[in-house]
């Protein structure tokens, strides 16, 4: 006997591996920025992004194999600018020049996205087969490898360069400012 997939289960399943897994070890966010980090790298909290996936955001009826690619794909994409990065501060300074501050790595909610769904083979979801809880939930679990793959494995580096306090009556003055 055959199961009938239920909108509601594909939602749940999709949020269990992908939202789940991607939304978790978040440092940096919005809330919780790195020292001298710019609130306009980061698009939400430390928390995440949330569960993403709706029941409705599947068709009515009998689940499409294809178009629950496609919303697997399309969340992917949202969530894809939680990533690894690496973020370096500098201070220049009138006499000593230009020293390293801050140095860290971690995991961050960022406006960066990679927008790495397309790139994830999604096994039997695609056109033209019937849907499979089990092939749903393989094709998530691709897309959790996926993000491991590009935003867990290797850091995004964002620098900021601070001026010394020293500089505005030191470096400013002596080219002139007024």
């Amino acid at each position: 006997m055959t199961e009938v997939i239920r909108r509601t289960r594909l939602a749940a399943n999709a949020n269990a591996i992908i939202c789940n897994n991607i939304n978790s070890g978040i440092t940096w966010g919005s809330n919780n920025l790195p020292p001298y980090g710019l609130a306009g790298w980061f698009a939400g909290p430390n928390s995440g992004q949330g569960s993403l996936f709706a029941y409705n955001q599947f068709n009515s009826g009998e689940p499409n194999a294809s178009q629950a690619g496609g919303v697997l794909q399309y969340i992917a994409n949202v969530m894809s600018g939680i990533r690894l990065i690496r973020v370096v501060i500098y201070r220049t300074h009138f006499s000593l020049g230009t020293e390293v501050i801050y140095d860290g790595t971690a995991m961050g909610n960022t406006v960066y996205n990679t927008n790495f769904g397309g790139a994830i083979g999604l096994g039997g979801l695609g056109d033209n087969t019937n849907m499979d809880l089990n092939v749903f939930n393989q094709a998530c679990n691709n897309i959790w490898s996926g993000h491991v793959g590009y935003n867990r494995s290797s850091a995004l580096l964002l620098t900021n360069t601070i001026c010394h306090t020293s500089c505005h009556t030191s470096c400013h003055s002596s080219r002139g400012r007024r």
